[in-house]
């Protein structure tokens, strides 16, 4: 049996009065043991576990998760995260949109390198996210402010807030900024990065190691790839057409890095998402 995702959206033209931070939506997860997730987010999205058990696989390390447990989506890291078949779990999660998205995800513990942890107590940290479940379902007026406060009063259970190497992370976000938002995915590479950060091949490099757990190139080519499965999966163009627009410089090269990553050829690919949807 597939997910049961139930989630509730609540917008706004602007954030609530006085916030610079908002939940646009909340969700509750229910596996049947067959939960597998592969993204490439664009946004934060912290996560709750509430039964079961499962792996997160984030910037080259591997965690196992179960009830309490802690993890986040976070822009610019791939991410792989699934239960195991004897015991399928749930979670809570919610997006969040404002400008000080990163600080408060900051403040609940986790770091780019490391985006799951144990908070200090984890049955609260499930009790306020179920609060703030059920509050985006009831949309109340005012509510919003009720869900604020829960969401604020977050970091407190989560406990020491986490310290990065500032100077560095606002260069890699600067870097994932510049190819995540190209039109062209070809003309993004490393000696453009280089000349728009003002930065050496070598420090670039250094840098994508030490906060990603991979190259600037590998980074790039799993950005190419993502678009890639972007439009296998929702447009009718051939392979040769698709591999052009997702940068790659031969359909025979696109194959060979495809391949290489999901074990399976772009047609194959393309198949299975048609049965899926």
């Amino acid at each position: 049996m597939e997910d049961v995702n139930i989630n509730f959206c609540w917008n706004f033209a602007q954030l609530p009065a006085g916030s610079s931070l908002w939940i646009p939506l909340a969700g509750r997860l229910t596996s049947f043991g067959q939960s597998r997730y592969h993204s490439f987010p664009d946004y934060f999205c912290p996560h709750v576990i509430i039964g079961g058990r499962g792996i997160i696989e984030v910037n080259g390390e591997r965690a196992e998760v179960s009830r309490g447990d802690m993890f986040t989506l976070w822009p610019g890291s791939e991410i792989l995260y699934h239960d195991y078949p004897e015991s399928p779990w749930r979670f809570y999660y919610f997006h969040m949109t404002g400008k000080d998205m990163k600080a408060y995800v900051q403040s609940l513990g986790f770091t780019r390198l490391r985006p799951f942890m144990r908070p200090e107590k984890p049955e609260e940290v499930i009790a306020l996210f179920n609060n703030i479940w059920q509050g985006m379902r009831d949309r109340r007026p005012g509510g919003q402010y009720e869900i604020l406060s829960q969401m604020f009063a977050l970091p407190r259970l989560c406990g020491t807030p986490a310290e990065e190497n500032n100077e560095a992370d606002t260069m890699i976000d600067h870097a994932l900024a510049l190819i995540n938002s190209s039109r062209n995915p070809a003309a993004t590479n490393v000696n453009e990065l280089c000349e728009r950060l003002n930065v050496s091949r070598v420090t670039l490099y250094r840098r994508f190691i030490a906060q990603l757990h991979k190259t600037p190139i590998e980074y790039i080519i799993t950005y190419r790839l993502k678009i890639a499965c972007d439009l296998l999966t929702l447009t009718k163009k051939n392979t040769g057409e698709i591999a052009v627009m997702a940068g790659f410089n031969s359909e025979k090269y696109f194959f060979k890095v495809f391949r290489k990553r999901f074990g399976i050829t772009p047609s194959e690919y393309r198949l299975q998402q048609k049965k899926k949807n």
